[in-house]
């Protein structure tokens, strides 16, 4: 059995990942997907050490960005910006174990924060702990049941563990949701086609 890296998506803000997210249908065939994008959010206007550390991330400079979020939570304080971007850092340089722990403080801060249930299961996903993993994509999806992308994270999660019907139901999920419009995206029409019979 292949297993597949899941694929997140932008909610307000890209990350260029090196990583490469791929779909494995029902017969092991591979599908590529060359974009990476991660959920970032809480962009603080009101501290430059975040607003520089985010720049950075968005030029694709994760280690300089990760040394600026450090200086900034030492200036500011635990703070959810810091936290959810330094994680997704972390995420793009392979650290995943660290992204999760950065996670796991935004949820401490606020245990019912969307963006950083999806983006800890994702790093769940990628070390295996598929328990865990959907743990937080069940919880992220009833806290909002009416954002597509939840779905779609979960429906690669399926995909990852071979279950391919509930793979297949949460891709169509994500379409009803409007994911293709939102996000002007195409890929759960590609894990549709992959995956339903």
């Amino acid at each position: 059995m292949k297993y597949i890296y899941l694929l997140t998506f932008l909610t307000f803000l890209n990350c260029n990942s090196q990583d490469k997210k791929d779909i494995v249908d029902k017969d092991g065939k591979v599908y590529h997907n060359d974009k990476t994008e991660m959920i970032v959010r809480d962009y603080d206007e009101n501290n430059p050490l975040i607003i520089e550390a985010i720049e950075l991330r968005k030029n694709n400079k994760p280690n300089e960005a990760i040394e600026k979020f450090n200086l900034a939570e030492k200036e500011y304080g635990e703070k959810l910006s810091i936290y959810l971007n330094r994680g997704t850092c972390y995420d793009q340089i392979g650290e995943k174990l660290k992204a999760i722990t950065d996670y796991t403080k935004c949820l401490e801060i606020k245990s019912d924060y969307y963006a950083a249930l999806q983006n800890r299961g994702l790093a769940y996903m990628n070390i295996k702990e598929n328990e865990k993993a959907l743990i937080d994509f069940n919880k992220a999806i009833e806290i909002n049941s009416s954002e597509p992308v939840g779905y779609l994270n979960r429906a690669f999660f399926y995909n990852s563990i071979s279950n391919y019907e509930l793979s297949c139901s949460d891709a169509k999920k994500s379409v009803e949701l409007g994911f293709i419009e939102k996000y002007k995206n195409e890929l759960p029409k590609k894990l549709i086609n992959a995956v339903c019979e």
